[in-house]
């Protein structure tokens, strides 16, 4: 078991940030896979607002067996700084992001992702 973790300290424009990903299966031949192990038993996303932010939107995203980073509940909607309310995710994934679907207007964002990989 190891702990891995992204931080993206100044983020500001639209885009896919702290990408985590544990080893996807491997297709070598049809029908057989090669299994690198690995995936997130527990996953936080948390994400502080700095001074002066006053707009923008954020999207956490998990990725499960098929290797495609989806929506994981409802988009963040800024409107001050401060912290915003952790993200648990405790159900097994195989990745984790955040995508800034709005820009942030007045100032960044830090975003910080930790996982336990087992």
């Amino acid at each position: 078991m190891q702990r891995i973790s992204c931080v993206q300290p100044a983020v500001t424009n639209t885009g896919t940030y702290c990408t985590l990903q544990a080893d996807l299966g491997k297709a070598v031949l049809p029908g057989n896979i090669i299994y690198h192990g690995g995936i997130f038993a527990a996953t936080t996303i948390n994400i502080v607002a700095g001074t002066g932010v006053t707009a923008g939107t954020l999207q956490p995203l998990v990725m499960m067996t098929d290797g495609v980073l989806r929506n994981y509940g409802a988009a963040i909607s800024l409107t001050a700084a401060g912290a915003q309310p952790l993200i648990q995710i405790t159900t097994p994934i195989l990745g984790a992001a955040v995508q800034v679907t709005v820009a942030i207007v007045g100032g960044s964002i830090a975003i910080d992702i930790t996982a336990v990989v087992l």
